[in-house]
């Protein structure tokens, strides 16, 4: 027997809109604060959640049964900031906030900002080793 694979939304909205409402208020509130910190970002729907592209994969948004998450793809960032990590459980490279609590705008800005420079500058050094070999 087939067992069905769980659909995944194409369209941001449509994405967000799985989630219950309390949730779904926190993942449009982590969206506009991932935006207004990465905004030469492009949004898309990648491995299930969605997220935001610079020169490479930058950060994603999704969700859980009594949980709303930013994956920063960088789990040596994570250990970087591991004290201001301490009142939300954190992993990996995963920041997991209540539905419903104030989100850290503080924390978002930085552990975005930090992930925009990183990409650009994986980028620039990957430019830089082309030319050196044109």
């Amino acid at each position: 027997m087939k067992v069905a694979k769980k659909q995944v939304p194409e369209e941001i909205n449509t994405f967000i809109a799985q989630f219950d409402p309390t949730s779904q208020s926190t993942l449009w509130e982590l969206r506009e604060l991932i935006a207004k910190y990465a905004a030469n970002s492009t949004e898309l729907i990648s491995y299930g959640v969605a997220c935001f592209k610079t020169e490479y994969m930058l950060v994603g948004y999704g969700g859980g049964k009594g949980f709303c998450s930013l994956y920063v793809m960088d789990p040596a960032l994570i250990k970087k900031h591991k004290d201001m990590l301490k009142p939300y459980k954190s992993s990996g490279g995963t920041v997991h906030f209540v539905p419903g609590d104030p989100l850290p705008e503080k924390l978002i800005a930085l552990l975005v900002k930090q992930r925009v420079e990183d990409n650009h500058m994986r980028w620039l050094e990957k430019n830089q080793r082309k030319q050196a070999k044109s």
